[in-house]
């Protein structure tokens, strides 16, 4: 008893052997058990070898129940010629169906090569026109994959051009070969048209090719959405299992979690059936047995990487392609742990000893951040001297206090220390990790889109620190407001810096500076220091007069003047060598007799009003007042001597 599905021609479904004899009818083309007779059409039998002649007589015109009685007494020669003139025709479809059954031998199913036999077959002999346009020049392709391409490219025939594209893809799969330089470009076209194709079979074909674990696994499916519905409407037919493996496949690598697969699958004799069931459902034993076949080598790799499971990557990815390499890179990215074991891969990799793309040396970098080495980050940065990078590094746990200053510095000479470009360095410099040296020693060479960054790191420190820690930074700034040689720029950002400092805008509540011990020691080592610095001002005023917002310099004078016990300036002034307080006293008149913004002035008043108080300097300062009688100022001295009499 054979299966429901038995046809005329199959094999025995148990044994395998031929069922029973049959005999193709010469004029309705169909097999029949052999007899007397065709049991579909009623026509007599002929013998198979005259066949052909007997299709040659219908051809020509004979009757469907003479056929046999003339071939039995016709002449012996005349029936070979009949026979040859048909074997051309023969020949000539059986070459299509050769070509047919040759691609089909590399699909998943069967039936194509007997369907179109019955469809070829009934039309034979052919016209002229139609048997020159079937006609195929001689087999030449050597390998599979060069006579798939010839069937392909000369076949007439839909049908064998889908099935050699198909079959032309299913050798790649089952190959070491690369996809790119297989040239399936045309293929895949072809295999994507069958998705939407009238034939359910080839669709079915088409997805389970489009679905197979090379597709999924190193790029993606083409035409997924038709590829998953195909293989939807096939899980519950003979191919059940397939689909649903495939399935459950293209589910994993989108949602990026294991999915459940038939245990026939895993279980499967057919090992690229059982290797796409272990890719689907993250089974790591099968996934690391894979590692040692080439051609699943990287779709494991890529698996097992996902899953965080260790192995000898590194001595794998050197044989992985570009693109290859870049999957695998994003993963680690994404998964963002030290990976000290990939550390000379890395390296090797970025000195252009291994096949990556240049954009996949970025990932490798940043990789190493997690695994920083001592002296290593300036050199990454200087490899990748960009505002992202850096932030990065600049934000990696693996980097040291001590490398820190190192960096920033790197930085500046990259043009790079500026918290706009790079918001990190906002939460760097609030660390207070950088050394009070690092201004002072980088900006020489710091271009000035650095300025702002140095600025913000400026006012930190100077609101940080007090003391004599806060003064080579403070010296720093001094000197270079009156650095004649420096660009009037780079004066004007230091000056900038020490008139809002010096004013208490500051965290640490400093007193705004003025002439008192208490006030000029929060910001100089002395009161003396002060007064030296304060008097470089008043004896260079031309200096003063270059810089931007220069009469802020003055602003000391303006603050002295809310002082009224005449102790609190005397007790400072007297700390002064006596030249340097004469030298004081002359700049102070000469500042007065400048005839410049008043408020300044009336402070330089109130010193010199204040040190007359003090019985020492007395005499002095009163003869001074006494000098300026009749003067710019006249009206003031007079108030001032009239106020002391």
């Amino acid at each position: 008893m054979q299966p429901p599905d038995w046809k005329p021609g199959d094999l025995c479904g148990h044994c395998g052997a031929v069922v029973r004899h049959e005999s193709r009818c010469h004029w309705c083309v169909k097999l029949t058990p052999a007899g007397n007779y065709c049991r579909h059409c009623g026509a007599g039998l002929v013998p198979d070898e005259h066949y052909g002649a007997a299709r040659w007589l219908k051809h020509l015109g004979s009757d469907q129940f003479v056929i046999p009685e003339r071939l039995a007494s016709m002449d012996p020669e005349q029936v070979t010629h009949f026979t040859r003139l048909y074997q051309r025709h023969a020949n000539v479809v059986e070459r299509h169906l050769d070509d047919m059954a040759y691609a089909e031998g590399f699909a998943r199913q069967r039936g194509w090569v007997r369907t179109w036999e019955e469809v070829l077959l009934p039309r034979l002999p052919l016209p002229d026109e139609q048997l020159q346009a079937l006609t195929l020049p001689p087999i030449g392709g050597t390998t599979e994959e060069e006579r798939l391409l010839e069937i392909r490219t000369r076949s007439p025939l839909p049908v064998s051009q889908a099935l050699a594209a198909l079959a032309r893809i299913r050798c790649w799969q089952a190959s070491d070969a690369d996809y790119v330089a297989m040239g399936l470009g045309e293929d895949m076209e072809i295999a994507i048209r069958q998705l939407r194709g009238d034939d359910p079979a080839l669709r079915l074909e088409a997805a389970l090719t489009l679905s197979h674990w090379r597709f999924a696994e190193a790029g993606g499916v083409f035409g997924q959405r038709e590829v998953e519905t195909t293989l939807r409407e096939a899980a519950l037919g003979p191919y059940g299992v397939e689909a649903a493996t495939h399935l459950a496949l293209l589910k994993a690598r989108g949602s990026g979690t294991s999915q459940p697969v038939p245990l026939a699958a895993l279980a499967s004799e057919e090992t690229d059936l059982a290797f796409a069931a272990a890719l689907a459902s993250f089974a790591p034993e099968p996934l690391l047995a894979a590692l040692r076949v080439p051609r699943r080598r990287f779709a494991a790799a890529l698996t097992l990487s996902k899953l965080g499971v260790d192995f000898e990557l590194a001595a794998l990815l050197p044989e992985f392609t570009a693109d290859e390499a870049e999957q695998i890179l994003r993963v680690l990215t994404h998964q963002q742990r030290p990976r000290p074991d990939l550390r000379a891969y890395f390296k090797a990799a970025m000195a252009g000893r291994y096949q990556v793309y240049a954009h996949t040396v970025k990932p490798m970098r940043e990789l190493l951040l997690l695994d920083l080495r001592p002296d290593e980050a300036v050199e990454l940065l200087r490899e990748q001297p960009e505002p992202a990078f850096a932030a990065k590094l600049l934000q990696a746990s693996a980097l040291l206090p001590m490398e820190q200053g190192a960096v920033c510095s790197e930085l500046v000479a990259l043009n790079l220390f500026d918290p706009s470009q790079l918001p990190v360095l906002t939460m760097l410099i609030q660390s207070d990790t950088l050394p009070l040296s690092f201004i002072p020693d980088t900006f020489a060479t710091a271009p000035e889109g650095c300025w702002r960054g140095l600025q913000t790191l400026a006012h930190h420190q100077l609101d940080a620190h007090a003391g004599l820690a806060i003064q080579p930074l403070h010296a720093f700034l001094r000197r270079l407001r009156w650095d004649s040689a420096a660009s009037l720029r780079a004066r004007n950002w230091a000056h900038s810096l020490l008139t809002y400092w010096y004013a208490g805008h500051s965290a640490s509540q400093r007193p705004e500076l003025t002439f008192t011990q208490v006030a000029a020691t929060a910001y100089f080592p002395s009161f003396q220091e002060f007064a030296t610095d304060f008097l470089y001002g008043l004896e260079n005023s031309a200096v003063l007069e270059a810089l931007e917002a220069g009469q802020r310099f003055y602003y000391p004078l303006l603050e002295v003047r809310n002082i009224e016990d005449a102790t609190l300036v005397n007790s400072a002034l007297m700390t002064l060598h006596p030249s340097l307080l004469d030298r004081l006293r002359t700049a102070l008149v000469a500042f007065i007799n400048e005839q410049g913004d008043w408020h300044p002035r009336q402070g330089a008043f109130h010193i010199l009003n204040l040190m007359r108080q003090h019985a020492p300097w007395q005499a002095q300062n009163q003869a001074l007042l006494e000098a300026m009688r009749g003067g710019y100022y006249d009206y003031e001295v007079q108030q001032l001597l009239a106020a002391s009499d």
